[in-house]
Parts: C-alpha cells; sequence; structure tokens
C-alpha cells in the first residue's frame, strides 16, 4: 500500500513541476524565466528518480542514494521557496517530498515489500 501511494505521490510530484514549468511558458522569456524553467523541470526530474527507484527497490544502491539526495534538496528548494514566497505551492511541493523521503526510508527498510509489482 505504500509503495503505491509513493507512486502516486511521485506521479503528483511531477505535475507539480509541469505546473510549475506551464506557468514560466507564458509571457517574455527573462533571466528569472529561465531559472523559473530549471526549477521545474528539477522537480520534474526527482518526481522520475523517485519512480524509477520504486521500480528497483533493494536492487540497486545508488539508485536509492541518489534519489534521497535529489528529493533533499528539492525539500530545500521547497523550504527555501516557502520562506520568500509565502503562499501555499511551495508547501505543497514540501510535503510531497517529505512524504517521498519518509516512505523510501520505510519502503527500503521492509523486506515484505520489496518484492511488490505495480
Amino acid at each position: 500500500m505504500l509503495k503505491l501511494l509513493s507512486n502516486i505521490v511521485a506521479c503528483l510530484v511531477i505535475a507539480l513541476g509541469v505546473v510549475h514549468l506551464s506557468f514560466s511558458l507564458f509571457g517574455r522569456i527573462t533571466e528569472n524565466a529561465v531559472w523559473f524553467i530549471g526549477a521545474g523541470l528539477a522537480v520534474i526530474f526527482g518526481g522520475f528518480l523517485n519512480l524509477i527507484w520504486l521500480r528497483n527497490i533493494g536492487t540497486d544502491h545508488i539508485t536509492f542514494w541518489l534519489c534521497l539526495l535529489a528529493n533533499l534538496f528539492l525539500t530545500l528548494l521547497f523550504i527555501f521557496a516557502a520562506v520568500v514566497i509565502a503562499s501555499p505551492p511551495p508547501f505543497v511541493g514540501l510535503f510531497l517530498l517529505a512524504f517521498e523521503i519518509v516512505a523510501m526510508v520505510v519502503l527500503r527498510n521492509s523486506k515484505s515489500l520489496r518484492s511488490e509489482k505495480i
């Protein structure tokens, strides 16, 4: 069940990145817009990494550590954005990534869930 929820949350992270990216495509392309696009792509690729890790639970340790590192960096990005922007979207990203980090640790340490296929 946790693996299924984690898959859903990973897809929501990707969707959040797509929404973020879509806001940067309207209007003039400025230096700030390019940074905004880069942040949206980072969130999308973070979601992709979570999906890759979920398909390889217990088989590839480097994927776990890279995904965990990406989730931690994105969590720090959302914390920074929440402090600077003070609006709801960064808190959504923060919640989703915090869930993914906790789910990763629980799933990695749960031998019975490693063999589950989705």
